[in-house]
């Protein structure tokens, strides 16, 4: 009996010792890498996972342009932070595309077709874009945070008005003498900048100020 489990230990060690290879060999580079492949791809199925509905489908409407950034640290800020940097970036791609195709949309829309000087300043225009946007006007729409074993990963969704990408259309266009000359004069355009105008009007008459003329503010708003 004692000769039976005396067998069966050293057995378990040669198995063990088997699967194991020694370190510093080349069996023991090769076994460290596969389990470092199996942990990644473990860690990026736990991320597909768990990925936000709004970020896997990122949403599409006619008011805004959304863009989703995700960032991985083990500190959370910095988790944060590169979320909203990659949103960002995202954005800015989303919006010289916009840009970009609403200005040839304007051109083609009197039937003069694109030709080689105004397409080369469209690309002008939209690679400037694409690196100096202002992208000031954006809204973080969704934000969600989880902890994934010593991570954390964070989940952005940025909101880009429509209103402040057609901003963006005419001061470009405004600012480039090529398309200025051949695009500014279009209907089209001009419907853009009356749109435009009348967004500005509104939002102004909508923000009133109240003015107290008596000693007491806090009595006057206690009686209305």
């Amino acid at each position: 009996m004692r000769r039976i489990i005396i067998a069966s230990t050293v057995a378990a060690l040669l198995a063990g010792c088997s699967s194991t290879p020694k370190p510093g060999t080349p069996e023991a580079v090769a076994y460290a890498e596969e389990k470092r492949t199996e942990t990644l791809t473990e860690a990026v199925e736990q991320g597909i996972d768990s990925l936000p509905d709004w970020c896997m489908e990122v949403p599409r409407e006619d008011y805004a342009i959304f863009a989703c950034g995700i960032g991985a640290s083990q500190d959370i800020n910095m988790s944060r932070t590169r979320a909203e940097l990659e949103a960002k970036r995202q954005l800015a791609d989303r919006i010289a595309g916009t840009v970009s195709s609403q200005i040839k949309q304007f051109q083609e829309s009197v039937g003069q077709g694109l030709n080689e000087q105004v397409v080369e300043q469209i690309s002008v225009v939209t690679k400037s874009l694409a690196t100096d946007v202002d992208l000031t006007g954006y809204v973080t729409k969704e934000m969600e945070i989880q902890a994934q074993g010593p991570r954390y990963m964070t989940y952005v969704l940025l909101e880009y008005p429509i209103g402040e990408v057609n901003k963006l259309v005419v001061d470009k266009v405004r600012k480039n003498e090529v398309l200025n000359t051949r695009i500014a004069a279009t209907e089209a355009f001009a419907e853009l900048e009356r749109e435009i105008q009348a967004a500005r009007k509104a939002k102004t008459g909508s923000s009133t100020t109240k003015v107290f003329t008596v000693d007491n503010p806090a009595e006057q708003l206690s009686n209305q």
